[in-house]
């Protein structure tokens, strides 16, 4: 029986139910209604068996093997606009498409099989009912029930008996397609009937915070006036939610309709910041803030032109539009924010104040989390920079990890991440590290932080370089180079100095210091005094003695932050071993002091370059267990057994590369003899030969130009997949 929905006679009904319990005929029937004679009872002693939608409906992998090859560019467009339905699966099989040269949904006799056979055998109020559903988007049940008000429940309950409407958890859907329909048919309404009804509809989707509902609706049907003001409403939460492609779409929107509005421009400012382009973040914030004038929304305009300049390094900018935003806000959480902002400027230029400025920020009355975790991620970092004490700052960090789940600011989250990241490298620590850097990351692009992500992407190089992934490191250093174009000079540098440390732990100290030579642009001054302290210690691992005691002295004149300080300390150290008035005995106890601190990754980096410094360690016996475990950390055993050390054996699989030959296979695919890679690695060259003719077995090649015609990444990728232990 096809059509069953035809038979609406109780009699016919009485009939057919009579027919099927009285005989012993097997029906089959169509319907886009359920036959009320067909209990549950008999669903589940299997007397009827019902196929639904969701039963008849293709998957993607069927859906695929309908279409023809080609459609398969525009196959994703087809399955998301179909959901399944076979009858639209076959069309577009036919046709070779689904859309018309526009991308809109318009196959003609399509519409007139929804118009004809749906849409219009259904009762007045049923059609009434599904306009408007169309227009307040899926899953608001709640706001449709107040618009249609008195016979809501018989209205839907008909609609989804009639197969029109879906429902799903705590709300309800159409399909796209007849969503699609039903917008046209409100265009075919009295304007003044329609604008009357998205006046009563976005309202209501604004109170249930259901912004992108309320962004459809404008879209179909354009309000100046709503769009003003239903944004003004929603930037915050958007915001706040991570939202900013919809924030975007708004303002695509408010242009196409040739608004003016303070508000927009902030909307601008704001995408523009999480998109990387602070310099026109800034401009439109800063025209927002004029334009505002007073209040919280004038003062958040500052804000987000202080955090532009904050990325620009643009410090003057930072504390004026902080001073500025203090003075307009009416709320303590922006009054908060600005204070945070001016604490960050003062803190990067190492301005004395910072501290005055946690203080106060302290002092702020906030029981949300948000706020302890911000003074967390300052009181760690300042522990960790400013006073040079990691172990402090990982306390700290440590301490307030449990706050996390509660953290709804994005910004707060990620600077929070960045700062454990930064205190683990610092301390060798890196599988901690990596776990930061990558939650991190995650965090920023769930939020639409894009300049956030080049961050995590420095820690989680550094990182890798410290475990002596050089290949992985590599492949995060390329990326960041490739985003170069659309970032800061504190990203671009970072970034060199993460080259920089893996070419030493290559042994290729030469192009560590080609790398160097060059002066940094004006910049914090601790990335400043980092590039002349590594500078130093390049200088003084490859003798140049009075060059490295120079970089010493700039790096101390610029900084006395942890990295510059650390690495300082031990290129002097180096230098030491090279002065007979201060000999061994100055370098070993530079040394101590720097494993003491907790500034094991500065020390790793120093023994790579120059590893008659950890020789000298190992001649005393509280520096030699340091070293000793600070090594299996990092993977540089060889070093630690060169220096005298009693390292222990490393246990690894045997299938893929091990850790060593991917190390010599980095040095070969370089194109270094074997004589040059026993010598960067302190290994014989009888060693060298064996690790060579492991790899050529291991990659199935069977000289060295093979290779390293390989790509490297994919060598390292096996590498990374296989557990490691240690005794």
């Amino acid at each position: 029986m096809d059509d069953y929905q035809n038979a609406k006679s109780a009699e016919a009904e009485a009939f057919l139910s009579a027919l099927a319990r009285s005989t012993s005929l097997r029906l089959l029937v169509t319907s886009r209604i359920r036959p009320t004679w067909i209990t549950a009872r008999m669903e589940v002693y299997c007397e009827a068996i019902v196929l639904g939608k969701d039963d008849l409906s293709f998957s993607d992998a069927e859906a695929r093997d309908v279409l023809p090859e080609r459609v398969f560019s525009d196959s994703s467009r087809i399955l998301s606009q179909a959901h399944g339905w076979p009858a639209l699966i076959g069309l577009a099989a036919v046709r070779g498409r689904l859309t018309d040269p526009a991308g809109d949904l318009l196959p003609p006799d399509l519409y007139q099989f929804f118009a004809e056979d749906l849409f219009q055998s259904a009762r007045g109020e049923i059609q009434d009912f599904l306009l408007w559903l169309a227009l307040a988007g899926d899953g608001q049940e709640r706001v449709v029930n107040e618009i249609v008000g008195a016979g809501y429940e018989q209205r839907l309950a008909a609609s989804i008996s009639s197969g029109f409407v879906d429902r799903v958890a705590n709300g309800v859907t159409l399909h796209p397609l007849l969503r699609t329909f039903l917008i046209a048919k409100l265009r075919e309404m009295p304007h003044r009937d329609v604008c009357l009804k998205v006046r009563e509809i976005v309202p209501r989707l604004a109170r249930a915070r259901a912004w992108d509902d309320a962004l459809e609706v404008l879209v179909q049907f354009p309000d100046g006036e709503l769009i003003v003001a239903t944004l003004r409403e929603a930037l915050v939460d958007m915001l706040e939610s991570g939202r900013v492609a919809t924030v975007d779409r708004w303002s695509q929107l408010a242009r196409a309709a040739k608004l003016t509005d303070p508000i927009l421009l902030l909307a601008e400012a704001e995408v523009a910041l999480r998109q990387g382009d602070e310099l026109r973040a800034q401009t439109l914030a800063e025209r927002a803030a004029q334009l505002i004038g007073r209040g919280d929304t004038a003062a958040r305009a500052h804000l987000t032109a202080a955090r532009a300049a904050h990325l620009q390094e643009d410090v003057s900018a930072v504390q004026r539009n902080g001073r500025e935003a203090n003075a307009l806000a009416e709320s303590s959480e922006l009054r908060r924010e600005a204070l945070w902002l001016r604490f960050l400027a003062a803190f990067e230029s190492q301005d004395p104040e910072a501290s005055a400025l946690l203080d106060k920020l302290a002092d702020m009355s906030d029981e949300r989390a948000d706020h302890a975790v911000r003074l967390a991620s300052a009181r760690a970092i300042l522990a960790l920079e400013a006073n040079c004490d990691p172990w402090t700052g990982r306390a700290i960090c440590d301490s307030a990890m449990a706050l996390l789940i509660e953290i709804h600011n994005p910004f707060t989250h990620t600077n929070f991440l960045n700062a454990c990241a930064t205190v683990s490298v610092v301390l060798a620590e890196y599988d901690r590290a990596l776990e930061f850097a990558t939650e991190e990351a995650a965090v920023a692009e769930r939020n639409g932080l894009a300049f956030v992500v080049d961050h995590a992407l420095i820690a989680r190089a550094r990182a890798l370089v410290g475990q002596r992934k050089l290949a992985a490191a590599h492949r995060v250093i390329r990326e960041l180079e490739r985003r170069a174009q659309s970032t800061t000079d504190f990203v671009v540098i970072g970034t060199m100095l993460n080259e920089v440390k893996r070419r030493v732990a290559l042994g290729d100290l030469e192009r560590a210091a080609t790398m160097l030579r060059r002066d940094p642009p004006p910049l914090p001054p601790a990335l400043c005094g980092e590039v002349f302290a590594y500078r130093a210690l390049v200088a003084a691992a490859q003798g140049e003695i009075e060059n490295a005691r120079g970089a010493i002295a700039q790096s101390r004149a610029i900084s006395y932050y942890v990295d510059p300080t650390a690495a300082s300390n031990l290129a002097e150290a180096i230098v030491f071993l090279h002065d007979a008035r201060e000999g061994p005995a100055a370098a070993a106890r530079s040394l101590k002091l720097a494993l003491d601190r907790g500034h094991l990754e500065a020390v790793a980096t120093a023994c790579r370059a120059y590893p008659m410094l950890a020789t000298i360690g190992a001649e005393h016996p509280a520096i030699a267990q340091a070293l000793t475990e600070l090594f299996m950390q990092t993977h540089d055993v060889d070093i630690g057994r060169q220096a005298g050390l009693k390292m222990p054996r490393e246990l690894r699989r045997n299938d893929g590369l091990s850790p060593r030959e991917m190390e010599v296979y980095e040095l070969l695919a370089q194109g270094r003899s074997n004589p040059e890679i026993a010598a960067t690695l302190f290994i014989s060259e009888s060693t060298t030969k064996v690790h060579v003719r492991h790899i050529f077995e291991k990659l199935g090649v069977h000289s060295r130009a093979e290779a390293a015609a390989l790509s490297a990444s994919d060598v390292a990728m096996r590498e990374e997949r296989r557990p490691r232990q240690q005794l």
